[in-house]
């Protein structure tokens, strides 16, 4: 077995950026991390929820069966 290998971006990291973030923007970031590591926040004016057109079958199928019961 393999060891895991290290992390690109520590939590540590994203933490503190996130935080610097919510003190200087009142909407949620995106976060992109890219390959190389390299952290891009951008703001994101969309809604974090999914529209009901993007439901995945299972998720669709899970909703039909909570209202069930």
């Amino acid at each position: 077995m393999m060891p895991a290998a290290k992390a690109i971006v520590k939590q540590s990291d994203l933490t503190r950026m996130l935080k610097a973030w919510k003190a200087a923007w009142d909407t949620p970031p995106a976060v992109h991390v890219q390959p190389d590591g390299t952290i891009v926040l951008l703001p994101s004016y969309d809604t974090a929820t999914p529209a009901e057109a993007e439901m995945t079958p299972r998720e669709k199928w899970k909703a039909r069966h909570a209202q069930r019961r």
